[in-house]
């Protein structure tokens, strides 16, 4: 046996097995051979109508081959000639698995559209992103502090509002508030198609990369470069602990 040569491990997947696009008439010649595939498994069904998904469904245990065939039967006698069949390995996702396939491809022989069980929808958190992201942007378009659009992030305490104003006003006096909070750490900012680099020193003043000027706030920092009042804190982004880059903002949220 060859050296550094590893066993691959098989990885185990929810689909077991699958069967697709096959004629519905296979129930009226082999019937016998769609009952020993599919034995006891569960799985996902889909039924089709000259190739065009007609409906979704799903079956426990023993009732796979049973469920695609009383559809020869029922309300949706006519409205398909051929299926498919997905044996899984478990329950646990099965309705989840059928919801999902619902809801994207929307069969029109499926009268309810799937639910997902305490999946919440999340249009609403986005659309608060969405808000307090075109707020910061025109307010920093307009040279003024960005205040969240949502009571969610606002100062509710006194102490909490004290320390808000302090933040502001170092900044305004020209001292390094980036100070203790971020060293040695690069910047970047994104303005009229090209990328600006800078750097934020010991000192927590930040130098850009590209002119070698020296600022005490991200603000100043950027309006260097953007030539009008600007909030540095929508406009530069760093690197946090997982590598992603993201604004300053979401840093001075946590303070």
């Amino acid at each position: 046996m060859a050296r550094g040569k590893k066993k691959r491990r098989r990885v185990r997947g929810l689909v077991v097995g699958h069967l697709e696009r096959v004629s519905g008439d296979v129930f009226d010649s082999r019937s016998d051979a769609i009952t020993e595939l599919a034995g006891n498994r569960p799985g996902i069904y889909a039924l089709y109508k000259n190739n065009a998904l007609y409906y979704v469904g799903l079956a426990r245990k023993l009732r796979l081959r049973g469920r695609v065939k009383s559809h020869l039967r029922d309300r949706h006698r006519g409205k398909w000639n051929s299926f498919s069949m997905y044996f899984v390995r478990s329950e646990r996702y099965l309705k989840d698995l059928e919801s999902l396939a619902i809801r994207i491809a929307y069969p029109k022989g499926n009268k309810a559209r799937g639910k997902f069980g305490g999946a919440p929808d999340l249009r609403r958190m986005l659309r608060k992103k969405m808000l307090r992201s075109a707020r910061e942007e025109i307010d920093a378009m307009m040279g003024r502090i960005s205040r969240p659009v949502d009571g969610e992030l606002a100062p509710r305490s006194i102490s909490a509002r004290k320390a808000w104003k302090t933040r502001h006003k170092e900044e305004a006096n020209h001292v390094p508030v980036l100070k203790g909070l971020l060293t040695d750490k690069a910047l970047r900012m994104h303005y009229k198609g090209k990328k600006y680099r800078a750097w934020i020193n010991r000192s927590g003043t930040i130098r850009l990369a590209h002119t070698g000027e020296v600022f005490d706030s991200p603000s100043g920092a950027a309006k260097a470069i953007r030539k009008q009042q600007s909030s540095g804190w929508y406009w530069w982004e760093f690197k946090n602990n997982q590598g992603e880059w993201q604004r300053l903002q979401e840093l001075r949220r946590k303070r």
